[in-house]
C-alpha cells in the first residue's frame, strides 16, 4: 500500500504536482487558471471545476469502462490539493 502522506516533487502529493504541470503546460490552460485564481479563488475550488469540466464528459458514462475511467478521475480530483494548484498562480 503506498504512502498517502508522502510528498512528491515538492508537492503534497503525486496528483497536486500533476495538476499544476498540467495547467501549466501550455499557454491557454495557464493563462485560464491563472485568471480563475486571481479573479478570487484562492482556495481552488472554482479551478477544481474549471478542470473537471475538461476532463469529464458532459454524456457519462456508457458502460463500465466509462464508469471506471469516471470513478478514477473522481478520485484523482478529489486527491488533488487545489488549494496548493492555486497558490502556485498566485505565487508567480
Amino acid at each position: 500500500m503506498a504512502d498517502t502522506d508522502a510528498t512528491y516533487q515538492g508537492w503534497k502529493n503525486h496528483e497536486t504536482w500533476q495538476a499544476a504541470l498540467h495547467l501549466g503546460n501550455d499557454q491557454w490552460s495557464y493563462e485560464c487558471a491563472r485568471d480563475i485564481v486571481l479573479a478570487g479563488d484562492p482556495y481552488g475550488d472554482t479551478l477544481r471545476d474549471f478542470v473537471e469540466e475538461l476532463i469529464i464528459p458532459d454524456d457519462g458514462a456508457n458502460g463500465w469502462v466509462d464508469i471506471l475511467r469516471l470513478d478514477i478521475m473522481t478520485g484523482w480530483l478529489q486527491a488533488v490539493d487545489w488549494r496548493e494548484v492555486a497558490k502556485s498562480f498566485l505565487d508567480e
